[in-house]
């Protein structure tokens, strides 16, 4: 494939994905628009990358490197192939969804979804040709809620971290799936608003609601990032490991087994102090009384048990057996909080679109909208908190992410 034909309507070089499997009924449909000449410079870009770690690979194998058979660890160069090529079939696969005609972006009309209209009240506010594909989200369709995926889409599988606790998962190659690195390149004319400390603060306000003291948790919301320093500092680990560890501690993951897993995994590089830090024994202990108490409430009998039972059916990554009875409850706890999310992002959904704002992507704790310069960024997620505490009772609030690049937008012809 030439980077030239690349957004034209062509078939992928790399075979198309499955869709999303079990998800149920169309919920939202958005169109996402993205610009040709971004997309084609970031698919070289990564094109060129990849061919420098595999001329890497080819002197490793040269001095001795065998092939890789699964039983060894793949070196560094190995890895960024891997990588490099995973992002160029997204690209691709994302290419082969595309509506075949392309249009200017100061040319073009736009209905509130963002589909083109010639009579459509929105419009872009930057120039370039763009490309667009229709995007139809749905939740998971056993149980009828969680988060949001796109499901008219090809998905590839997604390697996880280990370490951080994260599964294989499949996403769907739209702008919820991309890495970070395609979005923040081609993006410029986006802004990308999340909301803050996202499940932390569902927790704390249904924690209220229910009349459960949740204090360790209060003071994490209020002070997230000095409580993330102080495991840093502690344990000798970077921020994203210190992020993962409460992020699992939400879900009923042990503080103790994570701080183990550091130690085998880094143990050699720096020095992991095994010594808990009380605060976090303690915000442990709080989460899973927590879980415990709202998911015995009367409320949720039409839902825990069914989940519980299907959870039962699968197997745990960690022993290869049908799952426990603790890793069925925090899987069903995962999908009762992912429900609570999305309902928050129903409620930025709609206080955005209110505000004149088109929603380009769901991204599950936030989503992306077309700047508009005439939209009053904060006072859009002002009202969008409001909305959530006036019909959720939650107490949420928003941010701007680093997405958003005006110079950049401006240089788009």
């Amino acid at each position: 494939m030439t980077q030239g034909s690349l957004c034209q309507p062509m078939r992928p070089s790399a075979p198309l994905g499955d869709k999303m499997p079990g998800l149920g009924p169309t919920t939202d449909v958005v169109y996402e628009w993205w610009n040709e000449k971004l997309l084609l410079d970031k698919h070289l870009s990564l094109h060129i990358e990849m061919l420098k770690a595999e001329r890497e690979v080819e002197i490793q194998r040269l001095q001795g490197l065998p092939p890789w058979d699964g039983r060894r660890k793949l070196t560094t160069a190995e890895k960024t192939v891997q990588k490099k090529r995973e992002r160029m079939t997204r690209i691709e696969l994302l290419c082969g969804t595309f509506e075949r005609d392309a249009l200017y972006a100061d040319k073009v009309r736009l209905a509130r979804d963002g589909k083109p209209d010639e009579n459509g009240p929105h419009r872009f506010h930057f120039k370039g040709r763009m490309r667009r594909v229709r995007v139809e989200y749905a939740r998971m369709g056993r149980f009828d809620i969680g988060r949001r995926y796109p499901k008219n889409v090809p998905s590839i599988t997604r390697t996880g971290d280990e370490l951080a606790g994260e599964d294989h998962r499949k996403l769907g190659v739209t702008a919820q799936g991309m890495p970070k690195d395609i979005r923040a390149f081609c993006f410029p004319y986006l802004r990308d608003i999340d909301m803050v400390a996202c499940h932390p603060a569902i927790l704390a306000s249904k924690a209220r609601e229910f009349g459960i003291a949740v204090p360790g948790l209060d003071d994490y919301v209020k002070h997230t990032e000095s409580r993330r320093e102080e495991v840093m500092s502690k344990h000798n680990v970077p921020k994203d490991l210190a992020k993962v560890l409460f992020t699992l501690l939400l879900y009923g993951g042990s503080y103790a087994h994570r701080v183990e897993e550091w130690k085998k995994k880094y143990g050699h590089q720096r020095r992991i102090d095994s010594t808990p830090i009380p605060r976090v024994v303690r915000l442990e202990k709080e989460l899973v009384t927590l879980r415990d108490a709202v998911m015995a409430r009367d409320e949720f009998q039409d839902r825990v048990p069914g989940i519980m039972a299907h959870e039962a059916t699968k197997i745990s990554k960690f022993t290869g057996k049908p799952k426990n009875e603790k890793e069925c409850k925090c899987s069903t706890w995962s999908q009762i909080t992912q429900d609570w999310e999305d309902q928050a992002l129903g409620c930025v959904q709609r206080a955005l679109e209110g505000a004149g704002l088109v929603v380009h992507a769901l991204l599950f704790d936030g989503c992306q909208v077309y700047h508009d310069p005439n939209v009053d960024m904060e006072a859009a997620m002002a009202a969008a908190s409001a909305r959530i505490k006036e019909e959720l009772g939650m107490d949420l609030q928003l941010t701007e992410k680093e997405l958003y690049d005006a110079k950049r937008m401006a240089k788009m012809v």
